[in-house]
């Protein structure tokens, strides 16, 4: 969607991506160090995953009001290349900042949530990342060839904020009577 506001050009995808690995690397970094220590994983991730779900229902708006922005402030900037390419990372920063955060928060408590012992994190995690990345990249695949045509832009994030809900409401009722991972208070 932000290269539809912003233009294809090599600035901005870099600028999109930069942005996007920076949440992810904030989320996992954020969420990883603290998720050992919660006394509820599964809450945790259902609440991430929600959240993402609210984003992807929400985001419609949100680039709505970045695009607006964008046209306000472009004719401000002159022909600055600089100007231009601070602008749009700072409205990508913002627009891309908390979900892809949340998205980075999640492999950590997933795998939390799987591993049963210390020796079986690594082990998990390797799996569950290989998983996500092939996921992800079926998603992209799928979002390019199939969603966007049929659904349009918009359409396909209200179902990408559909499945994430329903993520949540998986996990919640797939991992809800494992007491280890559910917690005390469930």
């Amino acid at each position: 969607k932000l290269t539809l506001i912003f233009g294809a050009t090599v600035y901005s995808v870099t600028t999109i991506l930069t942005v996007f690995f920076a949440g992810l690397a904030l989320g996992a970094y954020l969420i990883g160090r603290r998720v050992d220590r919660s006394r509820n994983p599964l809450y945790l991730y259902v609440a991430l995953e929600f959240s993402i779900g609210l984003f992807g229902f929400a985001s419609p708006i949100l680039f709505s009001g970045i695009e607006r922005a964008h046209s306000l402030l472009y004719p401000l900037l002159g022909d600055s290349l600089f100007q231009l390419t601070a602008l749009r990372f700072t409205l990508s920063f913002i627009a891309l900042l908390v979900p892809t955060t949340l998205l980075g928060a999640t492999l950590p408590v997933l795998v939390k949530l799987v591993a049963r012992n210390d020796r079986g994190v690594a082990e998990n995690a390797g799996r569950l990342y290989a998983v996500n990345s092939l996921g992800a990249a079926l998603g992209t695949l799928l979002a390019a060839i199939s969603l966007i045509p049929l659904l349009g832009v918009n359409g396909s994030l209200y179902l990408a904020g559909f499945l994430n809900v329903a993520i949540a409401v998986s996990a919640w009722f797939l991992f809800q009577s494992d007491t280890r991972i559910a917690g005390e208070h469930l």
